[in-house]
C-alpha cells in the first residue's frame, strides 16, 4: 500500500505542475509518467477486485498514452490535469482512511 500512495502523490504533484506554463518536454514526460502510474494502479486495483477504480485508471492511461496522442487545447488539458489530480487525491484519501476496503 505504501508504493501505491507514493505513486499517487507523484502523479498529483506532476499533474498540478502541468497547470503551469512549462516546456513541451515536460508534457511529454507527464504523458509517459501518468500512463505508467495509471497502468500500475489499474493492475493493483484489478488484483484487489475494485473494478470501478480499475476502469477509471485504465481510462486515465488511455487518455494520457504517449503512443496514440489525444489532442486537446491547452486550456482543456489544464482542466483534465486538475480533474485527474482530483481523482488521484480522492483515491489517496480513501486508501489512507479505509485501507481494508480499498487495498489488498
Amino acid at each position: 500500500m505504501k508504493l501505491e500512495k507514493i505513486t499517487l502523490i507523484t502523479g498529483i504533484i506532476l499533474l498540478a505542475a502541468a497547470t503551469l506554463n512549462l516546456p513541451y518536454g515536460f508534457y511529454e514526460f507527464l504523458r509517459i509518467t501518468i500512463t505508467i502510474i495509471s497502468i500500475y494502479l489499474a493492475f493493483y486495483f484489478y488484483s484487489a477486485s475494485k473494478m470501478v477504480i480499475f476502469v477509471l485508471f485504465v481510462l486515465v492511461a488511455i487518455l494520457f498514452n504517449p503512443v496514440m496522442i489525444i489532442h486537446f487545447s491547452k486550456d482543456t488539458w489544464r482542466i483534465i490535469d486538475l480533474a485527474v489530480a482530483g481523482t488521484f487525491i480522492f483515491v489517496l484519501v480513501n486508501i489512507s482512511i479505509n485501507p481494508k476496503k480499498w487495498c489488498l
